[in-house]
């Protein structure tokens, strides 16, 4: 389209929308992402946000009301983030719409999408973080409840962390996590997600399918990880407290697994430190 070859040039995904909301317009770096993940390059964009709602995407409905009021002149400018599943793992972005200037005849909408899968991403670990991990799991419990399958999470909670930061400070704690976090995603089978959802927390969502005994296996996998000594400034001996939890035999929600799991977490962390005091005593 005349007047916007120029979008051409930058590097975000760029669309052009009419007042109905059909792409009359992309540039470059739209139809390059097009050609990996979008049937058809030309479509209404609204009816692909509520077809991407009904898919389990449910920040479209949100992002689909916010550019019908881009549209109808009501806000000048609507900017969200979202995530969305392809290829089994999350993506994020961000969308930013602009309604069209009075001079631009037929134009409803200038849209711009930057992909931000980045920042969800642990800067010490390069493990997903709580949010991704979070996402990633209501995405893998509807997959298995559509399916009526299987799926697990693991809480994994490290003992005595402090005692590595005081013996080797914050350099070489962050070193011992470091190398936990390449142990941990070698003990998980290749499609489970391991995140780092805290300071020294970790969790994984299994894929579907996963059934009891193969998150007995997870579970048996990641207490491995910690037998042979972390070796850093010195030589680093960790444990860690593991819970799992079964869809749906656990529970029907993120939240409920979760608790499941933190539970029996925490049931192994407490006998354990039962088991040390009186040995001390």
């Amino acid at each position: 389209m005349a007047g916007y070859e120029a979008f051409d040039l930058l590097p975000v995904e760029i669309a052009v929308l009419d007042l109905g909301g059909d792409i009359v317009f992309t540039n470059r770096a739209w139809d390059q992402t097009a050609e990996g993940r979008l049937a058809k390059r030309r479509w209404n964009y609204l009816a692909e946000c509520s077809a991407a709602a009904e898919r389990g995407c449910a920040d479209e409905r949100e992002i689909g009301n916010g550019l019908r009021l881009v549209l109808g002149r009501e806000l000048d400018r609507f900017v969200a983030t979202y995530n969305c599943p392809f290829d089994d793992r999350h993506h994020w972005f961000q969308i930013s719409a602009r309604s069209g200037r009075a001079t631009d005849e037929g134009i409803g909408a200038i849209v711009m999408h930057t992909d931000v899968t980045a920042l969800q991403y642990d800067y010490l670990t390069r493990l997903p973080n709580r949010a991704l991990f979070e996402a990633q799991a209501r995405y893998v419990l509807r997959q298995a409840r559509d399916g009526a399958s299987t799926a697990g999470v693991a809480l994994i909670d490290l003992d005595g962390f402090k005692a590595i930061n005081d013996n080797f400070g914050h350099a070489g704690g962050d070193q011992v996590l470091v190398r936990l976090a390449s142990r941990l995603t070698s003990a998980a089978a290749d499609k489970d997600l391991v995140a780092r959802v805290g300071g020294d927390e970790f969790a994984v969502v299994t894929s579907v399918g996963t059934t009891e005994v193969g998150l007995t296996r997870l579970k048996r996998n990641i207490e491995r990880a910690f037998v042979e000594p972390l070796v850093v400034k010195g030589t680093a001996h960790l444990s860690a407290s593991v819970g799992t939890a079964l869809y749906p035999a656990d529970g029907e929600s993120l939240e409920a697994l979760l608790k499941a799991a933190d539970s029996r977490m925490y049931g192994i962390k407490r006998a354990r430190k039962s088991r040390h005091e009186k040995w001390i005593a």
